[in-house]
């Protein structure tokens, strides 16, 4: 059965970031959910892409429609949701539509932050969390390669990225609002990821008077604040740290809350009067929405970035049209390969199968003979099988993987050459 590339998830394009928030998975549950997709019998190969504006899973699959039911399924049962909560909110592409998706994440113009470097990191994590979890094959794993060198290509032949904005350089700008001068204040950032290497370069860009740093692994913590110049401060000391700050940036990856509203009010007021601005760039939430009814707190989400968000892709309207031509220019190559992926397929099928006789062969008739001979039969059998290979592959490439008579050909073809429907390779039995 022949499958196709599709993508099922949430973004902020179409879903409220409350709901984005409930729908994050954690990192260290993510494995578990693509291997339970990947359990799917309608399922091939599986990739989950989550960030603090998108849950994704990337999928090759029988139908897109297969991929929907699973994603939704699997996301109800892990979060606790409702099918019918999640479903007006579902994104649901498959084919050609499925990769230009990808290519348009990965090369920034759908991200929140038009242009943003994050996300190249993001994708790039979401492959390997694929691969460690055994649910990437080679169809995932060239597309995802070849996407990363389509975003790596659209910052370096445009001004897609120009001035660097990222999730963090506009959470900064958002402070700014509330906080137009930064200089003898202090901060506190919660998180060492990507994401909090770069809150805490953008807030040293800024003029901050002094920044504190916090983590659940104390020796990430010290070794960036060492990087930064910031004081690094234990988690347990959390409440003495936010009572020492006017500004707090929270970008961790927790199942839970970090920041408590408990812990806020404990704090009392920042040094200096004037109001404390807390910032949740986490995926799942780490703050306490709670806090916001904390007197002196301002409270400010991802949601709150919009505002900054329009304002830069209408500035990078230009640029994101001369992504969309390179994205242009990237599928048509993609879409020759996947046509013959299928045919790939097949002939990488039939090599196991053959290499699979050929080395059980000579295990069992090897002893006749000395080393020398030995060489040349594994010699000879091997150019026999690279022979026969490359007939095949001549045969199958006349087929046309996108109409019925092609697939069906070409999965009479697998059938045959694997052995049957099972997979199994050929017996090896008769001598």
């Amino acid at each position: 059965m022949q499958m196709y590339p599709t993508v099922v998830g949430f973004s902020h394009r179409k879903t409220s970031f409350e709901l984005l928030g409930r729908i994050a998975i954690s990192p260290a549950y993510l494995p578990g959910m693509l291997r339970a997709l990947r359990q799917e019998p309608a399922i091939g190969e599986v990739a989950g892409l989550t960030t603090c504006n998108r849950t994704e899973f990337f999928c090759l699959a029988r139908s897109v429609e297969h991929t929907r039911r699973a994603v939704l399924h699997g996301l109800s049962e892990l979060q606790c949701m409702t099918v019918e909560e999640l479903e007006p909110h579902c994104m649901a592409l498959e084919g050609s539509e499925a990769i230009r998706h990808l290519l348009g994440v990965t090369c920034g113009i759908d991200s929140l932050i038009v242009g943003e470097f994050e996300i190249l990191g993001q994708v790039r994590q979401a492959l390997d969390t694929a691969r460690k979890a055994g649910t990437a094959g080679p169809f995932l794993d060239n597309l995802f390669v070849r996407a990363l060198r389509a975003g790596r290509a659209a910052r370096e032949s445009t001004n897609i990225s120009r001035g660097n904005l990222s999730v963090a350089g506009a959470a900064v700008a958002l402070i700014r609002e509330r906080v137009p001068d930064l200089a003898g204040r202090k901060a506190l950032v919660i998180g060492t990821g990507d994401t909090g290497h770069q809150v805490v370069r953008a807030l040293a860009q800024s003029g901050i008077a002094a920044m504190m740093l916090t983590n659940r692994t104390t020796g990430k913590a010290q070794t960036l604040a060492e990087q930064m110049g910031c004081t690094p401060v234990p988690m347990e000391r959390m409440v003495e740290a936010i009572a020492a700050c006017n500004v707090l940036i929270c970008a961790t990856a927790a199942p839970h809350y970090v920041v408590l509203r408990q812990m806020v009010e404990e704090a009392g007021a920042p040094a200096g009067g004037g109001a404390r601005v807390l910032v949740d760039l986490s995926a799942p939430p780490n703050i306490d929405p709670a806090v916001a009814g904390v007197p002196g707190a301002v409270l400010l989400t991802m949601a709150d970035l919009t505002g900054i968000a329009g304002r830069n892709e209408v500035q990078r309207l230009e640029e994101i049209a001369r992504v969309e031509r390179l994205i242009d220019e990237e599928m048509a190559g993609i879409e020759s390969w996947t046509r013959t992926f299928p045919v790939q397929e097949v002939v990488r099928d039939f090599r196991r199968s053959m290499e699979s006789v050929r080395q059980q062969h000579l295990q069992r008739h090897g002893r006749r003979f000395d080393e020398e001979t030995l060489q040349q039969v594994d010699r000879h059998t091997r150019s026999l099988v690279d022979a026969m290979l490359h007939e095949v592959t001549a045969r199958l490439g006349n087929l046309d993987p996108d109409t019925p008579e092609g697939r069906h050909e070409l999965e009479t073809a697998r059938k045959l050459f694997t052995g049957g429907a099972n997979g199994k390779p050929p017996s090896t039995d008769s001598t």
